[in-house]
């Protein structure tokens, strides 16, 4: 009987034990409703450890689309307190994984609206991070962040135009580094090279473009002219002559640029004296009159009207 007896004790303090451990974890399972009061006293820290630990601790709510939802809104209220300033804060990052669970787990698209906002509102965000960065010092910040706002634009799928953004981003960056070039003339020839690639990039996408065809003209351009004002007077002839067939390739290479350009706004008077000059350095004098007419025109007339002189210093 001794034996028996000791059996029940044994089954009695197995199922107290028992009993005390379901309720220890189920006791994580309020902790999302304790996270929610704290986010409303704005105790945003706190909110988050209580909403984690009931995501880890409490099986029920691991897989809750609100929970997910809720998480989300406490750590871009971190991310907005203490982070706004950082382009790669972890509670920004923290906050768009949260939502972007949020939605997987919603069946029921209850939450789905608002966290597709917030996942919008936070891919604006890296974009102006991206403008933020758009200088010839943090450049390279920009091409990393640019590389994020795609990913988070596609993983998100929110209705953000990556084509407009792109044609803009990389003339942009193009024109960073032809300012990096001229600040370091004949010593970063890569830089040319560069500002080509992210021309070429935006026309990829837009062949009409007219700030791609101006910009890339323009350097086209200006690099042909760097060759004609470099030229040293006491070279012989037939350097000369290799050099004026250099600057004569580029200055050929820029017209279709220019005159894409000119199509699409025939009254710019930027591209207007380019095309005049180019055809001037080529020497066909008609046509560099043409244009040269055409600008002296507009330029009248637009003074006329009170405008100021066009800036050529592209």
């Amino acid at each position: 009987m001794m034996w028996i007896k000791n059996i029940s004790i044994f089954i009695l303090m197995l199922t107290l034990n028992l009993s005390i451990f379901s309720q220890d974890k189920n006791k994580y399972c309020i902790y999302d409703q304790v996270a929610i009061e704290k986010y409303g006293n704005k105790e945003f820290k706190d909110a988050l450890a209580y909403i984690d630990t009931a995501i880890t601790m409490c099986k029920e709510l691991e897989s809750d689309p609100y929970v997910y939802h809720i998480k989300g809104f406490i750590c871009y209220e971190l991310y907005k307190s203490e982070e706004l300033d950082d382009p790669y804060s972890n509670y920004r990052a923290q906050a768009f994984e949260a939502f972007l669970k949020s939605n997987e787990l919603d069946e029921g698209k209850e939450f789905t609206s608002k966290n597709t906002k917030s996942l919008r509102n936070i891919c604006i965000r890296i974009q102006k991070n991206i403008a933020q960065s758009l200088d010839t010092v943090n450049y390279k910040e920009a091409l990393k962040l640019d590389k994020l706002y795609h990913q988070s634009v596609e993983r998100s799928g929110v209705k953000l135009d990556l084509k407009e953004h792109d044609i803009t981003f990389n003339n942009m960056i193009g024109s960073i580094f032809v300012e990096l070039y001229e600040n370091q003339k004949g010593s970063r020839e890569d830089f040319v090279d560069s500002a080509i690639v992210y021309y070429e990039k935006a026309l990829s996408i837009d062949t009409l473009g007219f700030d791609a065809n101006k910009n890339l003209g323009y350097l086209y351009h200006n690099l042909s002219i760097d060759i004609i004002l470099n030229m040293d007077p006491e070279d012989d002839i037939l350097t000369m002559y290799e050099n004026q067939e250099k600057s004569s390739a580029l200055g050929l290479k820029s017209l279709p640029y220019l005159k894409r350009a000119h199509e699409q706004q025939p009254k710019n008077r930027d591209v207007l004296y380019g095309l005049a000059g180019i055809y001037f350095m080529l020497q066909e004098k008609e046509k560099s009159d043409f244009y040269q007419k055409l600008y002296d025109e507009l330029t009248k007339e637009q003074q006329g009207d009170g405008m100021s002189p066009p800036n050529n210093d592209n």
